[in-house]
């Protein structure tokens, strides 16, 4: 109902409230200043947006920027505005030398107002930044020495600001990522020019052995992006592996048996205690451990001990189970081994993120499922343990899902709170194996600045070539602490982005805008916002930005997928016209942060979200979305409703019903039936003739 009030309420504003007669200019800004940047690191680009509220063309006497810089330059393809038409002129500034610069952008759209003059302002610096210890070719210049596993050994890095301007290193990196190396210090926050910042790096070694690695600060230059030095460690660390990781112990006909040998070796270079060896409910099946050695059992570096599994099969029905070793490893106090028979073709489920944490700000997350084996998962239950736990999902579940090989699915959580301590509690999926993962829900703000986009991606939904446009996603800082922005931008040229503020209390959220000029070629990249955020102090949305529309065989290329629309570009009013040469669904090629064969499907206007690759549909079949999952649904029609707003397209089948005197057929989609309505004059409704027949379409 809100939909179609929201119908009605542009319908009758349209009619009720004209615009002016005469043309209107409305900027979006009276001044762009690009601030400091970084010397040969552009161009930067500033947008002007520019809309005709009036009711004639716009046509520029003087469209021109005035400046003693050959540093700026100006963008605008145009010299017209239609009638609520918007545009985009972009100011770009290219700086090649230390120092500020000045211009003015002068407008004269002859509408009868003065000429406007943008002013515009900037500033260039070098930015620039060294490292201590430097690396100067010497092979190990950061030594952590011995390091045993539980022990933290730590060392510091000074970073110095060489430069003109504030350099800001983001985070740090390792490129032995699974050694154990971590880093802290002032991440987020310019360091001034002149000035220096100590960080840390500590080591708490996950691996055994020597370890070298290159360690970098990551800055926010262009130019010196990355500071990195030499570092070694002669790692102690105790470590249990198990071999096989997976037994299959093959088909085995009722009343057969079958035995497999495993080992635990202690893969470290400390001696270890096994401490336990058991089967890890759930088991199915007839399965029992022999041959295992009496317990505990201290095993030296490369000691193994051999124990027995046997299974008897009381059926032809796939039984698995998994061996548990446990031990006093710090890093590997648990091992598993797989068992199994009668196995259908194998699938494999992983959870990401490992922890989903929601807080009362955020009372609202998604855990991916893919299956990143080859053939099909059938997942048999979804479920949050305890059932009395605050989460829920908010995704209809009805088993048994079926994920084919390397395909995805979302699971959106919702965290109610009832008390205010921290909750925990369980998401279980059961295939003929269960696979968990931890949800935390917490009423208290995490610790510091913790800042969270509104969305994953900076969607701009299908873009006409040559043509401007504009989105924007909202910043909410999660955490107990201030939240200082301290850079917006964007990693391709045809970006540009700005927040209307860059200081966020606890609670507080700020309007990130980002603005798309297209030059030709398809948009892609980052909107990257800096901040004092220690734990993620670089925040990257990817860009999704369509601007061609193909038909379904389309070909795309190795980075893109499909994207299946459901909304109309652009008004077209409610209506109603035959299938197929008017789809339901239009598509695109698009740029995707989906996993394995996922497509893009548009669930609100301009919103893709990853989902499972639609089915084949047969004869007057097409394919249809109702919010959760694809459908296959008569097509004879393409039933257009919404106007203004949420101008949906949706296959129906041609009316089946005859209605009497004052009532008129009318499509109800969510039942997908036409029904007989009262005639179309209460507002709800359009008037369309379908084969001379008079029908009503909902707005």
């Amino acid at each position: 109902m809100r939909r179609r009030a929201l119908a009605l309420l542009a319908v009758l504003c349209a009619t009720a409230c004209p615009p002016p007669a005469k043309g209107e200019l409305e900027l979006n800004k009276s001044a762009l200043d690009f601030g400091t940047v970084e010397v040969n690191a552009g161009p930067f680009r500033l947008p002007l947006v520019m809309t005709n509220l009036g009711g004639t063309t716009l046509r520029f006497k003087t469209l021109q920027l005035q400046t003693d810089s050959d540093e700026l330059s100006l963008e605008a393809n145009f010299t017209d505005l239609e009638p609520m038409e918007r545009r985009v002129a972009v100011v770009l500034f290219r700086p090649t030398r230390e120092g500020g610069v000045s211009g003015e952008l002068h407008l004269d759209p002859q509408d009868g107002q003065p000429e406007r003059v943008v002013s515009i302002t900037g500033f260039a610096g070098v930015l620039s930044a060294t490292v201590r210890p430097e690396t100067g070719g010497v092979a190990c210049a950061l030594d952590f020495g011995t390091v045993t596993s539980g022990t933290r050994v730590t060392r510091r890095l000074t970073v110095d600001s060489t430069g003109t301007v504030p350099v800001t290193i983001l985070k740090g990196e390792s490129t032995l990522a699974e050694a154990g190396f971590a880093f802290d210090g002032p991440f987020g926050i310019p360091i001034a020019a002149g000035q220096s910042a100590e960080f840390t790096v500590s080591l708490d070694p996950l691996k055994a052995g020597a370890l070298t690695s290159q360690l970098s600060l990551i800055t926010n230059s262009a130019m010196t992006p990355r500071l990195t030095v030499a570092a070694c460690a002669d790692a102690r660390v105790a470590l249990l592996c198990a071999t096989p990781a997976e037994v299959d112990l093959g088909a085995l006909a009722s009343g057969m048996s079958r035995t497999a040998m495993l080992h635990a070796e202690n893969c470290g270079n400390l001696p270890l205690t096994v401490t336990g060896i058991s089967l890890a409910q759930p088991t199915t099946g007839a399965f029992t451990l022999s041959m295992t050695p009496s317990l505990p059992r201290m095993l030296m570096p490369t000691e193994q001990l051999e124990v027995a599994i046997d299974f008897t099969s009381a059926n032809d029905l796939a039984a698995r189970t998994h061996v548990r070793f446990g031990s006093s490893s710090l890093v590997t106090p648990e091992v598993f081994v797989s068992v199994g028979a009668n196995l259908p073709p194998p699938c494999s489920l992983r959870l990401s993120p490992s922890t989903l944490s929601l807080y009362t700000l955020t009372p609202r997350g998604t855990v991916r499922v893919t299956n990143t084996g080859s053939t099909e998962c059938a997942i048999q239950r979804v479920e949050i343990v305890p059932a009395t736990a605050p989460f829920t999902l908010e995704r209809v579940i009805i088993p048994p899902i079926r994920l084919a090989g390397r395909q995805s699915l979302e699971l959106p959580v919702a965290f109610t709170p009832a008390t205010m301590r921290t909750e925990t509690a369980r998401l279980e999926l059961e295939v003929d194996f269960v696979r968990t993962m931890t949800l935390k829900g917490s009423t208290s703000a995490p610790p510091g600045c913790r800042l969270q986009a509104g969305s994953p991606v900076v969607n701009f939904g299908i873009v006409t070539p040559m043509a401007g446009a504009m989105t924007s996603v909202a910043l909410t800082n999660l955490g107990s602490g201030q939240c200082n922005i301290s850079r917006v931008g964007a990693t391709d040229p045809a970006l540009s982005a700005s927040v209307n503020s860059t200081n966020l209390s606890p609670g507080e959220s700020v309007t990130l805008s980002v603005t798309l000029t297209p030059n030709g070629s398809r948009v892609t990249g980052f909107v990257q916002i800096t901040s004092n955020d220690s734990f993620e102090p670089l925040l990257e949305l990817p860009v999704m930005a369509g601007r061609f529309i193909c038909d379904p065989n389309c070909m795309c290329t190795d980075d893109e997928v499909l994207a299946h629309w459901r909304f109309a570009e652009n008004y077209s009013g409610s209506g109603i016209a035959t299938a197929p040469e008017n789809g339901a669904i239009s598509h695109s090629c698009e740029a995707s942060p989906c996993m394995g064969t996922d497509v893009l499907v548009e669930v609100a206007r301009g919103q893709l979200e990853c989902a499972p690759p639609p089915p084949e549909c047969s004869g007057n079949m097409d394919l249809d979305w109702n919010g959760m999952a694809w459908r296959c649904v008569e097509c004879e029609v393409v039933v257009q409703y919404g106007g203004l707003f949420d101008s949906e397209r949706v296959c129906a089948p041609k009316p089946n019903v005859s209605c009497g005197g004052g009532s008129t057929p009318t499509f109800d989609e969510p039942t997908r039936q036409w029904k007989c309505a009262p005639t179309c004059n209460n507002g709800l409704y359009d008037r369309q003739y379908l084969d001379g027949q008079l029908v009503c379409v909902p707005c």
